[in-house]
C-alpha cells in the first residue's frame, strides 16, 4: 500500500494515516458534513475512525476548535446520528467499490476463481462473508496469508455481485483494492473501535 500523509485527530490529538481516518468539512450553512472520499472543498476536520471518538461529548467543541468558528449539526446528526451517517456512507462506498471492481473485471467471486487469482499473484484484497467456513477459508488462503483480508457482512458481497450467495471475493491489486481496505477498516472502527496499524492486514467486522 502506498504511503499517505498524517493528520491529527481533533478529539484524541493523536496523529494517524489519513486513509484510515474520517474527514469532515463545514457546508455553506456551517454544519458538519462527513467527507468520506476526502474531496469536498473546505478545511478538513479529521477524526480517528472510532465510534468512541465520534460519540465523544467533546466532539462539537473539538470541531469548533478545528474550524476556528462555531459549528452545528443538521437535524439530529449529533452523536449517534452522526455515527449512523458515517457507517451508512462507508457501507455504500464498499458496495459501490466492489461493484465497480466487478464491472471493470478486477474482482472475482467463488472459491476456485478466488484461489486462481491468489495463485496468480494478482490479489490486492480478499473479502469473505461473515460466517464462512473457517476450514474452507484456511484452504483458500493457504500459501497467500500475506494478502490483506477482511470479513464483511454477506449482504455487501451479494449486493455488489448481484448474487444470492457470495462468500468470497478477491479484488485485483491496485488503488481500488487499497480504497476498499481503507473503507472496510474505517467501517470496522466505527462498529468496534479503531483498528490499529498492526491489525490492518486482517480485519473483521
Amino acid at each position: 500500500m502506498r504511503k499517505s500523509s498524517l493528520r491529527t485527530c481533533l478529539v484524541t490529538r493523536k496523529e494517524g494515516d489519513r486513509r484510515f481516518m474520517i474527514r469532515f468539512v463545514l457546508d455553506p450553512e456551517g454544519c458538519i458534513v462527513p467527507d468520506l472520499a476526502g474531496k469536498l472543498p473546505g478545511r478538513g476536520l479529521w477524526l480517528m475512525a472510532s465510534r468512541e471518538v465520534v460519540e465523544s461529548p467533546k466532539l462539537k467543541q473539538a470541531f469548533s476548535r478545528g474550524a476556528k468558528t462555531a459549528v452545528s449539526y443538521h437535524g439530529n446528526e449529533a452523536s449517534q446520528g452522526l455515527v449512523n451517517i458515517v457507517e451508512a456512507g462507508l457501507l455504500r462506498r464498499l458496495v459501490e467499490g466492489v461493484g465497480l471492481a466487478r464491472r471493470a473485471g478486477n474482482a472475482v467471486t467463488g472459491f476456485q476463481k478466488c484461489r486462481d487469482k491468489l495463485k496468480a499473484g494478482k490479489a490486492g484484497l480478499l473479502i469473505y462473508a461473515k460466517g464462512a467456513s473457517v476450514e474452507e477459508l484456511r484452504r483458500l488462503r493457504s500459501g497467500w496469508v500475506n494478502v490483506p483480508t477482511c470479513a464483511l457482512d454477506a449482504k455487501i458481497l451479494e449486493e455488489a455481485f448481484a448474487k444470492e450467495k457470495a462468500v468470497y471475493a478477491v479484488i485485483s491489486s491496485g488503488p481500488l483494492a487499497e480504497r476498499l481496505l481503507a473503507d472496510a477498516t474505517r467501517l470496522i472502527g466505527m462498529a468496534k473501535g479503531q483498528v490499529d496499524a498492526h491489525s490492518r492486514s486482517e480485519i473483521r467486522l
